[in-house]
């Protein structure tokens, strides 16, 4: 055999085996890594997302619920619908031209029949920097809140998302819940509430919501509770309530 085809033919058995080695290595380091950080979860295209982290694995129906030990502070501007003193408190966060949340705005209405006296639901603003009118409605709901009409706008504008939500529009909504319209106006159009949607926003990335709309439930005298980053359930949330009242 010549020195050519022998030095041929062994480089090529080199490189084989050579390569061989690299592709086994890469497969060791992606098992290490998988067993340090999990299996990537991708996100659901609908309104649930899931994550591997904290889970709190209910019987069912809300195995994606997620144990939080950071809870968003309150702040006195909150609007706060049910029982102030309610044995367990919801924080959602939410956007007036989220769909989504509308459709939540009605579970959540399920939720304090079935447990009266026990829930203090707690609204957040987060208004989706996409959503070109619902920074200025967030303001509107906090005004009409300073005259004790949060649920009143609340319904108006999740009513009108659709229709239009523009200043104009808000300030009739505002004349047929019956609010002070020059209080109303003050509020509105001095922008007295712009910083308190900036604080809301704010909370809101600092305590990982990216999606509305959000809910952190937990009980009223704790500081730790779960995290549910989607649309939830009538079911999903029982579940998590009932975990809580145990």
């Amino acid at each position: 055999m010549s020195f050519e085809i022998w030095f041929f033919m062994n480089s090529k058995a080199f490189y084989i085996i050579f390569s061989f080695i690299i592709i086994i290595s890469l497969v060791i380091i992606v098992l290490f890594a998988q067993s340090i950080i999990g299996p990537f979860n991708g996100i659901n295209n609908g309104v649930k997302t899931g994550s591997s982290k904290n889970k709190d694995i209910f019987v069912t129906p809300a195995p994606d619920v997620e144990k939080t030990d950071r809870i968003p502070p309150l702040e006195r501007k909150d609007p706060i619908i049910g029982n102030p003193e309610g044995e367990i408190t919801i924080i959602e966060f939410a956007d007036f031209e989220c769909q989504y949340c509308a459709e939540a705005q009605k579970t959540l209405e399920e939720i304090l029949k079935i447990y009266p006296d026990k829930i203090r639901l707690v609204w957040k603003n987060y208004p989706l920097a996409f959503h070109s009118y619902s920074k200025k409605a967030a303001e509107a709901a906090l005004c009409a809140n300073e005259q004790k009409k949060f649920s009143q706008m609340q319904n108006q504008l999740f009513e009108h998302q659709n229709i239009s939500l523009l200043p104009k529009d808000i300030k009739e909504y505002a004349k047929d819940i019956g609010l002070d319209m020059d209080k109303f106006n003050t509020c509105f159009d001095g922008g007295l509430n712009e910083e308190a949607v900036s604080r809301d926003i704010a909370a809101a990335r600092q305590f990982g919501v990216d999606s509305v709309p959000s809910f952190f439930i937990f009980r009223t005298n704790s500081d730790q509770g779960y995290f549910i980053s989607w649309a939830a359930t009538l079911n999903e949330l029982k579940a998590t309530i009932d975990a809580l009242l145990k």
